[in-house]
């Protein structure tokens, strides 16, 4: 109450001061915005323009403050704008700093199913095999037949069971539903020709065929080596929009179970995953714990320098990974032992 307070277009030194004072000492008051600006250019003496005082009661008092001086001269030690925007926006960032300050960490939690030694083993030189290494961490990659003929693509349908799906083998093709690169559900002989045809038309006679499973929100799980802060596990919405904007969240390795679940719900596009106009919520819960499992390989295997999993089909009832590739190279040096934080 009484805030914002204006000591009057004619104020000179004392009354500023006396302001800021009161402000400084009232614990109603948490951080403070002081703008000094004279009505009209040259209204006031170089002697009055010096303000260089007027702040000494908000320092002591420990609160965070913001100074925009449009005259005079500024504070030694205060954070000064030359704009109230910019002084704001500024003060909100330390706001919002201070409450991440003040969080739970969370907690790295145990995961089942995870086999370092056979992770280490599927890095094969500078290769790797994504299904194996994944496997080892306990995340399953939907498996696929390559197919360079309509016979051969025939062949691997029968193998996989009916109906199945035809995509195109380019590394860039794989998810593209939107470039007509994937055809799906194809549940005969007679729709997977057709399909065949019109892709080796259009992109080539190598091919891939994956058995059918249930739709679900497209998404997509990276792994980066960043120079700066190490390996770092990015979330995103799988689809040509998100992937424009860069609609990526990321999180430092190793990832805690808050890190996983903020890694979900923070991309623009999150509000696909809780049920948007009707939809049913996918299992999040699921997701978070891919997260947790990539974050374990990346602080276990120092080798993969890179990891994509594109796309990974969100549902109710769970998810399924359709494809994996991964990166391998030298592992870098990684001094710090402690935790990292983006």
């Amino acid at each position: 109450e009484g805030y914002p307070r204006d000591v009057g277009p004619h104020a000179g030194v004392a009354e500023f001061t006396a302001a800021l004072a009161g402000a400084a000492a009232d614990d109603r008051v948490d951080a403070l915005v002081a703008v000094f600006a004279p009505p009209l250019p040259g209204q006031l003496t170089v002697e009055e323009a010096d303000v260089t005082a007027a702040l000494p009661a908000t320092l002591a008092a420990g609160k965070p403050t913001v100074v925009t001086f449009l005259a005079g001269r500024v504070p030694a030690g205060l954070p000064a704008y030359p704009s109230v925007e910019e002084a704001v926006r500024a003060l909100g960032r330390v706001g919002r700093y201070a409450g991440w300050l003040r969080r739970e960490p969370g907690t790295v939690p145990e995961l089942t199913g995870v086999d370092r030694a056979a992770g280490r083993a599927a890095l094969r030189g500078d290769t790797a095999d994504p299904v194996a290494l994944l496997a080892a961490y306990g995340v399953e990659v939907v498996g696929s037949a390559p197919a360079g003929s309509v016979d051969e693509a025939l062949a691997a349908a029968d193998r996989c069971g009916w109906p199945v799906a035809l995509k195109a083998a380019a590394p860039g093709l794989r998810h593209r539903l939107d470039l007509g690169a994937v055809r799906l559900d194809l549940a005969d002989p007679v729709a997977l020709r057709r399909a065949y045809a019109d892709l080796a038309a259009g992109f080539g006679a190598q091919v891939l065929v994956q058995p059918m499973v249930p739709p679900g929100v497209a998404c997509v799980v990276e792994l980066r080596e960043d120079p700066a802060f190490g390996p770092v596990v990015g979330f995103g919405l799988g689809g040509v929009a998100t992937e424009l904007l860069g609609d990526r969240a990321w999180r430092a390795v190793p990832l805690t179970d808050r890190d996983a679940a903020e890694l979900v719900d923070e991309p623009r596009a999150s509000p696909l995953l809780r049920g948007h106009r009707g939809a049913a919520p996918v299992d999040r819960a699921a997701l978070a714990d891919l997260l947790l499992r990539v974050g374990r390989l990346a602080d276990e295997q120092p080798r993969v320098r890179a990891l994509t999993l594109n796309p990974v089909l969100a549902r109710p009832d769970g998810i399924a990974v359709l494809h994996a590739a991964v990166g391998v190279g030298t592992a870098g040096a990684r001094p710090d032992t402690g935790p990292r934080r983006l």
